[in-house]
């Protein structure tokens, strides 16, 4: 059957200029950069922006640096790296607060990974899922996260004296 999706991009009238650095505080060389109004635990916007709409954002990072364009409002801002270049555990989430008046500047830093999560995503009839991402998350607070590509994901991981929870979304036959 067909579905249809409507997707409402909004008019940027700020933005956020992110710096991200290595575990070593240098620049990268490529990355994303990316901020969202999106409260996760509860699945809706912070603030009020256009009546509760949530806005999901982001920019490449080259030589270190990127502009996120943004509406006003507030965000949790964090960074990655695309499957051959995840290497490090994501940096720690940033919370802004932006205006037209008043543009955010984050700077963001990946931490060392001691050990990484691979595996394979595959679909019943044994075909490799395409597209997806893998989410690690621990109960005290940890994040990690990487892609799916051709099946195969990444994803790096700290503090392994802790439990890691790992589920998948994927792209059903891109």
């Amino acid at each position: 059957g067909t579905v249809t999706k409507v997707l409402t991009a909004f008019r940027a009238n700020t933005y956020a200029d992110v710096t991200l650095l290595d575990p070593d505080g240098q620049k990268v060389d490529f990355g994303f950069g990316w901020c969202s109004n999106r409260r996760w635990m509860e699945d809706k916007a912070r603030g009020e922006y256009e009546g509760g709409k949530i806005v999901d954002t982001g920019s490449e990072i080259r030589n270190g640096v990127g502009r996120v364009p943004l509406t006003s409002g507030q965000y949790e801002c964090g960074a990655g790296q695309w499957k051959d270049a995840n290497e490090y555990m994501p940096p720690e989430i940033v919370e802004i607060e932006v205006t037209p008046s008043s543009p955010a500047s984050v700077t963001l830093q990946f931490r060392q990974a001691d050990a990484y999560v691979v595996g394979n995503v595959t679909f019943e009839d044994g075909e490799n899922a395409q597209m997806g991402f893998c989410h690690a998350w621990q109960e005290e607070g940890g994040f990690s996260g990487g892609d799916v590509f051709d099946g195969e994901f990444r994803v790096p991981l700290t503090d392994c004296l802790e439990s890691w929870r790992v589920y998948v979304h994927v792209c059903f036959r891109c």
